[in-house]
């Protein structure tokens, strides 16, 4: 019985084990920006569209203008000199309807 209870422990501690470590490859995983950008370009070439380089001016403007949005959460175009995508999705939540 003790045999059978210590090879469900270490059973479960190689379950436990390899959640873990997927948990934290995820989190990791894609964080930086040339992660994003990385990820970005493959998708365009899939449909052999040129490459994106990362611009540091357009990500200050970007994050300075959020950063502006923020707590109204109105998705809002800049009017700026750059060309911004918006993309939202609406969400019904019947526990909110109540």
């Amino acid at each position: 019985m003790l045999e059978i209870h210590m090879e469900m422990s270490k059973t479960a501690l190689a379950i436990i084990s390899l959640i873990s470590l997927a948990i934290v490859h995820h989190a990791h995983a894609q964080d930086s920006p040339q992660d994003f950008l990385d990820a970005h370009n493959t998708a365009r070439a899939e449909v052999e569209v040129g490459p994106m380089r990362w611009n540091s001016t357009v990500a200050a403007f970007a994050r300075s203008y959020i950063n502006g949005l923020r707590c109204s959460c109105r998705m809002v175009h800049s009017s700026g000199p750059y060309g911004e995508t918006l993309l939202g999705e609406a969400l019904t939540l019947p526990a909110l309807l109540l």
